[in-house]
């Protein structure tokens, strides 16, 4: 199934913030700002990338949302390799598709080792910059590789969506 074919009314929109969470000129607070039913994963502590941790909290966070819901999950910087984990250890999850945009190096982190080695369970779209430098060009192919993400669109030399976001989303420049 790909992502296009999930009735989006039927899904909410969940958010998975990387390091130090997003800020209101976010592009993911922009994002979660479209969507009234959205939900944000709220880390202990954002300062302290603890993958297992963090993607035990992804699963919590959906427990206490309620069952009976499917999600799509945009996650960004660590909170990708948190979101894949979570997808990894939980097949059962309600996250029905998942979009990965400019995933930090899970080698910086000593994590490489227990994301997915095999196809991830649900369709997912990734979104990286040749030039970003929370992860090489090349390790982002070979990410999206190994979880076999349905699509994968790079962005030429935009550095790191941190900074590119950081001004109004949906305005030039």
């Amino acid at each position: 199934m790909s992502i296009s074919a999930i009735n989006i009314r039927k899904v909410r929109l969940l958010i998975v913030p990387g390091l130090h969470d997003s800020g209101p000129a976010h592009w993911q607070s922009w994002l979660q700002a479209q969507y009234r039913d959205s939900l944000r994963v709220r880390q202990r502590d954002f300062g302290d990338p603890q993958l297992d941790r963090w993607a035990a909290r992804i699963g919590a966070v959906l427990d206490h949302a309620g069952g009976g819901q499917r999600w799509i999950a945009v996650a960004h910087s660590f909170g990708c390799l948190a979101l894949a984990r979570h997808l990894a250890l939980a097949p059962e999850s309600p996250i029905a598709a998942a979009l990965f945009v400019a995933p930090a190096e899970p080698d910086k982190f000593g994590v490489g080792t227990l994301l997915p080695q095999r196809p991830l369970s649900v369709p997912s779209t990734l979104v990286a910059s040749d030039s970003d430098p929370w992860m090489h060009a090349a390790s982002t192919r070979l990410w999206a590789g190994l979880c076999q993400c349905a699509r994968s669109s790079r962005v030429g030399r935009a550095s790191s969506f941190v900074r590119i976001c950081g001004r109004k989303c949906g305005t030039a420049g």
